[in-house]
C-alpha cells in the first residue's frame, strides 16, 4: 500500500507559470493517458502534488521537476511551495568531507563550475499523413526514412522513402499486395523489403533500389504473427551487402535465422538450431561496427530473449551463442558504437525501452519515460535518433439480428482496449470473450447485452474462450508457471482454475465437445501442429485426431463431425468424422479467415467471413450443409477482426470488427 503524499499548499508567483493544474495536463505534459500517470504517482514517484481536501483533491505539479524525474536525476531536490532550493544538509556534508581531502581551490573551482543539464527526450511528428505509415527504418548516413504506408487513398501498402527535413515521399512500389518492413543495404543503394497478400500465409523478400526502379525477388517464407503483431525486425543486410539474414522453417520445423544470396536467392547456410523446446527465432539486427549479430529466441513460455552471435562480414558466424540477461522484450535495437543492445519490454499496455550493456557487468535498465512509446522502433546507425510508429489495432464486438427485415449490426461489447473472440453460453444469457481492458489479455463473462462485464482469468493468446454445454465451466488457453500454452478449465463464475494439458508442446484453441465429454485442442507436441482431443476430466491420456494437420476444431450441431482449419492464417474448413475417418474439404470459398477457428456452426451450417482486403471490409456468409450452396448474410464495411458466435436459438450473431488507429511516424531525440 502506498503511503499518502504530504498535502502541499499551492505555489505562487514565478513557481505558478510552470504548473500544471489537473491531472489532464500532466497527462499531455508527459505525452501519456491519465491511467498511466496515476499509476505512476504510486509506483515511481511522480512528483504531484495535492491541495487540501483529501485523496479526490485537486492535484499540480512543475514542470521543472517533472523534467527532473524525467531525465531520471540521482539528487535529491528539496522543494518548498513547488519551488526547487538546494538540499542544504546534504551540501553541506558534501563540503566537509571535500574540505578533507581536496584545497580550498579546488573545492571552489568545483562550486563555481557550471553544471550541463542533462537533455530532455524531444518527441517530434515525422508525418501526418491519411492512413497509416509503419515499419520505419533509418537509412546508413541517418538523412532518410524508409517505411510502410497506405497511401493517400488508403487502399494499398507500398514501400516509401522520405528525407527526415521535409518533403514528398518517394514512392518506390506498387504491387497490389502489402509491401512491409524495408531495410536499407549498408552502402544505402538497396532496400529490401517483405511482400505479403493479405491472408496468405506465404511471403516474398524482394529488393529495390533506394532511388527507385526493377525489382528483384530474392525467395520465399513464410510469415509469422504473434499476439503483438508481426515479429519485427523482419530480415537484415550482412555487413557486405552479398546476404540477407532472414527467417524461416528449418528441416526439423522449427523456425530459425538464415543466411540468403540476395543473387540467387538461395540458403547459404542455417545461422541458428533452436532447442526443440524453442517456438523459434526471429528479429535479426547486425551492430553498427558488422561484428555482431543479434536476435530474439522465444523460451518454452514464449517469452523472447536476446542472443549475440559474432559475424563476418558475410555473415558467416565467426563466434558462439551468448545469451542476453533480460526481461522478455521485442524490436531489438543497437546503439550507434555497437556497445549497447535497446529492447523493447511490456508490462500490459505500457512498454519501456530497455539498455543492455554487451560489454563489461553494467546491468540492464529501463530508460526514463520518452512518452508514449510505440511500435516498430528504428534507431540511426549514429544511435542519436529513434523512429517509430504509433499504429494500434482496436477490436470491438459486434451483434448481428438474423430474422426480422434487413439486419443492422450493433456494437455491443467496447472499450478502449481489444475485446475479441466472443461465444454465447448454451442458455444464451452470457457471453465470454477475451479482453485487454485489465492491461493483460484475459477471459471476460458478461450479460448477453454486454453489460456487467467481469474479469474471470487470465489468457495468453487471442483464441476464443469455449462454454462447457452444461454452461458450468469455460476452458480456455492459458500459461502456468514456466510451461508455454496450456488448457485451462474454470468455474463460468470464477473460481480457481484447472490446468488440464501439461505437455511441453503448445496447447491452444480448445473446444468443448457436444456431449461434454471431451476437449478438443490443438498441439504441437508431434513435431506439427494437429488437433487432439482430452477427457474434461482429465482422467485419460490424449488422444491426436488429425495426421495432415489441425488447429482446434469445432463439432457439428449432432455431434457427429469435427471442423477444422489445417493452417494458422486464412485456412480452408476441413471434416472429419469424429469417431475418425477421411477428411474432406467442406466447400469452395469456406474459410476459417484471419485465425484459426474464426467461424461459426450450428445444425444447418458454418458462419464464416469472407473479404478481399479484411483490413477494409469483409462479407458474412452461410454455407448450408444440405444444399452444399452459400448465401450472403450481411456485408461489414469494418476490418475483420477473431470471433464468430451464434445465439443457441439462432436469432443473432456475434463478430468482431478490428481497426487499425492511427499510424503516424514520431522521432525522438536525446533518449538516451
Amino acid at each position: 500500500m502506498s503511503l499518502p503524499q504530504p498535502i502541499s499548499p499551492k505555489p505562487t508567483g514565478a513557481a505558478g507559470n510552470q504548473l500544471l493544474e489537473t491531472w489532464k495536463e500532466i497527462a499531455v505534459y508527459l505525452n501519456r493517458d491519465m491511467r498511466t500517470v496515476k499509476r505512476w504517482e504510486q509506483s515511481r514517484g511522480l512528483p504531484v502534488h495535492r491541495l487540501p481536501g483529501g485523496p479526490q483533491a485537486a492535484v499540480y505539479a512543475v514542470k521543472s521537476e517533472l523534467d527532473a524525474w524525467r531525465r531520471g536525476d540521482s539528487a535529491a531536490v528539496e522543494k518548498t511551495n513547488g519551488v526547487e532550493v538546494a538540499g542544504k544538509w546534504t551540501l553541506a556534508r558534501w563540503i566537509a568531507l571535500a574540505a578533507i581531502v581536496l584545497a580550498i581551490s579546488g573545492i571552489c573551482l568545483w562550486l563555481l563550475w557550471p553544471v550541463k543539464p542533462k537533455p530532455i527526450p524531444r518527441v517530434t511528428s515525422l508525418t501526418t499523413f491519411p492512413g497509416v505509415e509503419w515499419f520505419p527504418a533509418f537509412s546508413p548516413g541517418g538523412k532518410s526514412i524508409a517505411f510502410s504506408w497506405s497511401g493517400e487513398q488508403e487502399n494499398n501498402y507500398d514501400i516509401y522513402v522520405m528525407l527526415l527535413n521535409g518533403g514528398k515521399p518517394l514512392r518506390l512500389t506498387s504491387d497490389a499486395a502489402m509491401d512491409l518492413a524495408p531495410a536499407w543495404s549498408p552502402d544505402g543503394t538497396r532496400i529490401a523489403f517483405l511482400r505479403w497478400r493479405l491472408g496468405e500465409s506465404r511471403t516474398e523478400r524482394v529488393i529495390i533500389p533506394a532511388l527507385g526502379g526493377p525489382e528483384r525477388k530474392t525467395d520465399e517464407g513464410s510469415i509469422r504473427p504473434s499476439a503483438t503483431g508481426i515479429f519485427f525486425p523482419l530480415m537484415a543486410w550482412t555487413p557486405d551487402g552479398s546476404r540477407l539474414i532472414g527467417g524461416g522453417a528449418s528441416s526439423t520445423g522449427a523456425y530459425a535465422l538464415r543466411l540468403i544470396s540476395t543473387e540467387t536467392g538461395e540458403t547459404v547456410k542455417w545461422l541458428t538450431d533452436p532447442p526443440p523446446d524453442s517456438p523459434g527465432d526471429c528479429c535479426p539486427t547486425v551492430s553498427p561496427d558488422g561484428q555482431t549479430l543479434a536476435f530474439l529466441r522465444a523460451t518454452p513460455a514464449r517469452s523472447y530473449k536476446p542472443m549475440l552471435l559474432s559475424i563476418s562480414r558475410n555473415g558467416e558466424p565467426s563466434g558462439g551463442l551468448l545469451p542476453l540477461e533480460i526481461p522478455s522484450c521485442w524490436n531489438p535495437l543497437w546503439s550507434g558504437d555497437s556497445s549497447e543492445l535497446f529492447c523493447v519490454v511490456a508490462d500490459g499496455e505500457e512498454r519501456t525501452l530497455w539498455r543492455i550493456p554487451v560489454r563489461g557487468n553494467r546491468p540492464p535498465h529501463a530508460l526514463p519515460s520518452i512518452g508514449a512509446l510505440g511500435q516498430h522502433l528504428t534507431i540511426s546507425a549514429r544511435g542519436d535518433r529513434l523512429v517509430y510508429s504509433n499504429f494500434s489495432w482496436e477490436g470491438d464486438i459486434w451483434q448481428l439480428a438474423l430474422s426480422g427485415g434487413t439486419p443492422a449490426p450493433v456494437r455491443l461489447i467496447s472499450s478502449t482496449a481489444d475485446d475479441l473472440r466472443p461465444q454465447y453460453s448454451p442458455d444464451g444469457k452470457k457471453i465470454a470473450f477475451l479482453s485487454s481492458r485489465s492491461g493483460h489479455l484475459a477471459v471476460w463473462v458478461s450479460e448477453q447485452d454486454g453489460s456487467n462485464a467481469s474479469l474471470l482469468a487470465a489468457a495468453t493468446e487471442p483464441h476464443a474462450p469455449s462454454w462447457s454445454p452444461d454452461g458450468r465451466q469455460i476452458v480456455y488457453t492459458c500459461r502456468v508457471g514456466a510451461h508455454t500454452e496450456d488448457v485451462c478449465i474454470i468455474g463460468s463464475g470464477g473460481g480457481t482454475p484447472r490446468q488440464l494439458t501439461k505437455d511441453p508442446a503448445r496447447d491452444m484453441l480448445p473446444s468443448w465437445s457436444r456431449d461434454g465429454r471431451w476437449i478438443y485442442f490443438a498441439s504441437d507436441r508431434s513435431g506439427t501442429f494437429q488437433t487432439w482431443k482430452i477427457p474434461a476430466d482429465g482422467s485419460a491420456p490424449t488422444v491426436q485426431v488429425t495426421r495432415n494437420g489441425g488447429f482446434g476444431g469445432i463439432e457439428s450441431a449432432d455431434g457427429r463431425f469435427l471442423f477444422y482449419g489445417r493452417a494458422i492464417l486464412s485456412s480452408p474448413i476441413y471434416r472429419m468424422p469424429v469417431q475418425g475417418g477421411d477428411e474432406v474439404l467442406v466447400g469452395d470459398g469456406v474459410r476459417s479467415l484471419r485465425l484459426p477457428l474464426n467461424f461459426a456452426v450450428d445444425k444447418d451450417g458454418i458462419v464464416f467471413a469472407s473479404s478481399d482486403d479484411m483490413t477494409r471490409r469483409f462479407e458474412l456468409r452461410r454455407y448450408l450443409l444440405a444444399s452444399g450452396k452459400t448465401e450472403l448474410i450481411a456485408r461489414i464495411g469494418r476490418g475483420l477482426g477473431n470471433g464468430i458466435s451464434l445465439s443457441p436459438d439462432g436469432r443473432s450473431l456475434l463478430f468482431t470488427t478490428m481497426e487499425l488507429r492511427s499510424g503516424d511516424l514520431f522521432m525522438v531525440e536525446n533518449f538516451r
